[in-house]
């Protein structure tokens, strides 16, 4: 991942290092053995004025990513049994990068676990919602906007 001070980080900028820290944890995720498949979702950068507080030319940039998790069983149960490794080991990664686990919600119905790179200012979440769906989001700090269309993402499906 790349170390960039947040400060000036651009907007741009902040699309790419998401898409590196998605593809860093799907990386750690496979050479653990799970089988998932990865699907852009939404992308958008969101003005730090709302409510007239914050500065307008500053951005929150958030990726997000639906996780297919690969595995046997049906059913709701089921599917948070078979996860319940894949965030033991997302968790382990994290924190052996140094990561501060700020969320940790790991029973149903909602499972939610998230992190904060201190290096760079990055949050990234893993979420698993009442049907057992997969999301895998990063969340940038305060980025430069550059008032451009979201850039279509760098990880292929």
């Amino acid at each position: 991942m790349s170390r960039r001070d947040h400060a000036t980080v651009t907007e741009l900028d902040a699309y790419a290092v998401a898409d590196e820290l998605v593809s860093a944890a799907v990386g750690a995720i496979t050479a653990k053995g799970f089988r998932v498949r990865i699907q852009p979702g939404l992308r958008n950068a969101i003005p730090l004025d709302a409510g007239g507080i914050g500065d307008a030319e500053s951005v929150n940039v958030e990726v997000s990513y639906q996780l297919e998790f690969r595995g046997g069983g049906d059913g709701f149960g089921d599917m948070f049994d078979r996860t319940e490794p894949l965030y033991a080991t997302v968790e382990a990664w994290w924190r052996t990068r140094g990561y501060a686990v700020v969320l940790r919600q790991l029973e149903p119905p909602f499972r939610a676990l998230r992190a904060r790179d201190p290096a760079s200012g990055f949050a990234v979440s893993l979420k698993q919602g009442r049907i057992g769906n997969l999301w895998l989001t990063v969340s940038s700090p305060p980025a430069r906007a550059t008032h451009t269309r979201p850039p279509p993402s760098t990880l292929l499906p």
